[in-house]
């Protein structure tokens, strides 16, 4: 139960789970809970929006589309870039 409740939930890398109906449930729940409590959620993921509509249902795209800011971050690999490869 705390992560419904906690201040300020940071999910990193949505998308990257193995989809089942259980992980789908899952998810639903915790962000369904955290907009209707009003608590701030941070939302990562390396998948485009036709990447994410594959994967999750409509009701949980509805949600993440009608409730979230979408911000676009680009930049370096930094795991690359302290292995001091080329990019």
């Amino acid at each position: 139960d705390d992560i419904l409740s906690v201040d300020l939930l940071v999910l990193d890398g949505l998308g990257n789970e193995v989809i089942t109906n259980l992980t789908q449930g899952i998810i639903f729940e915790v962000i369904d809970t955290r907009i209707t409590r009003g608590l701030p959620t941070i939302i990562t993921t390396l998948f485009s929006e036709a990447e994410m509509q594959a994967r999750y249902s409509p009701q949980l795209m509805s949600r993440l589309r009608g409730e979230y800011t979408e911000l676009m971050l680009k930049g370096n690999d930094i795991r690359l870039l302290k292995k001091g490869q080329k990019i």
